[in-house]
């Protein structure tokens, strides 16, 4: 009977704790675990071949519709890139909603696959304030190249509260099994038609280092790939401190360009410089694929020492059908990878 106090009292302590912890997220996302249970210790390690889903092909991905049920029920896949846009997961300050990562981690793990999430703040051909715009409306943004729209990240508010959202990310995600990586955003930006452009352009670039530093440490066992292209001066400053200050912690390197045709880019020297130190991420975007056959970007990943290889599924010349090609090939011919794990990444 002398226990009954102690245990009650226990109890009590028990049910704080788990209601502070419900009370950490919105009602609809009541925890920071992910769904199926399970955990994490140590780095998670899914190198292998993704595809890109496209920004508006997320249902067509969900509902495994024509080529995305090829790619969920093909073994030589390992998993699927998905860029849903800041708009839709925080479409006011500090409300989230997670519902399109959680379909599309249990959707892929049904076929066996992992998820690569990289969360987008712009777009080259939706227009700010209108219905398809990638930044919530309450987010500071501006023209992207000549129709497209950007977060305004060269305004300090806005780069901390894009951190707030990845860090957020990480809480919820950091130790599910089911996500293989995070991609920040790319570097690129056209931003010539706006007011003192080049004064905004330098203070984006500050703030991306300043985002990349943050889901750095943010992220404790999933790989985070800072995503490069330009400018040349930038790529050589971030990629050096990803390779020196950041070093030990979960960062990776990679682009969305990486393709033959622009092997002469300072990103592709860049990870040339850096195999084996950094994670390697390989992006081959649609537009810039162009009509190498699978065979050849197979080869070029290979010759870089890339890790995670991320495949287009459309492109100007051949449309969707690039899928069945990359998918005959890689069923037929195979293209292994470098599978072996940095040894500075954090463990």
């Amino acid at each position: 009977m002398k226990r009954l106090p102690m245990l009650l009292g226990s109890l009590i302590l028990l049910l704080s704790v788990s209601i502070s912890s419900v009370g950490a997220f919105p009602a609809t996302h009541p925890s920071t675990t992910n769904t199926t249970g399970d955990s994490v210790q140590a780095t998670k390690w899914y190198p292998g071949h993704y595809f890109k889903v496209g920004r508006g092909e997320l249902n067509s991905f969900l509902n495994e519709q024509g080529k995305f049920k090829a790619i969920l029920n093909n073994s030589k896949v390992t998993g699927v890139l998905i860029s849903p846009t800041w708009r839709s997961i925080e479409p006011k300050k500090g409300q989230y909603n997670f519902s399109i990562i959680d379909r599309s981690l249990q959707k892929a793990n049904a076929h066996g696959k992992k998820i690569i999430l990289r969360i987008m703040d712009r777009s080259f051909h939706d227009s700010c304030g209108g219905a398809n715009s990638p930044v919530p409306g309450w987010v500071s943004s501006g023209k992207l190249g000549g129709k497209g729209c950007i977060a305004a990240l060269w305004e300090d508010r806005v780069a901390n509260d894009y951190i707030t959202l990845m860090q957020r990310v990480a809480q919820r995600y950091d130790n599910d099994p089911r996500l293989a990586a995070v991609l920040q955003l790319e570097s690129a930006m056209s931003i010539g038609s706006l007011p003192n452009h080049q004064q905004k352009k330098k203070e984006a670039l500050s703030n991306y280092r300043r985002i990349t530093q943050a889901m750095a440490q943010a992220f404790e066992h999933t790989i985070f790939g800072s995503y490069l292209n330009y400018p040349k001066e930038f790529v050589v400053d971030v990629s050096n401190m990803l390779a020196t200050d950041l070093l030990g912690t979960q960062v990776g390197l990679g682009g969305p360009d990486i393709v033959p045709s622009r092997r002469d880019n300072t990103i592709v020297k860049r990870m040339q410089a850096l195999r084996d130190k950094l994670v390697l991420f390989g992006g081959m975007d649609g537009s810039f694929q162009g009509s190498d056959s699978p065979q050849k970007l197979c080869r070029f990943q290979q010759d870089l020492g890339s890790h995670f290889v991320i495949w287009a599924t459309w492109r100007k010349s051949g449309g969707s059908g690039i899928v069945d090609s990359t998918l005959s090939f890689l069923n037929k011919q195979g293209c292994p990878l470098n599978t072996k794990q940095p040894a500075t990444l954090r463990n």
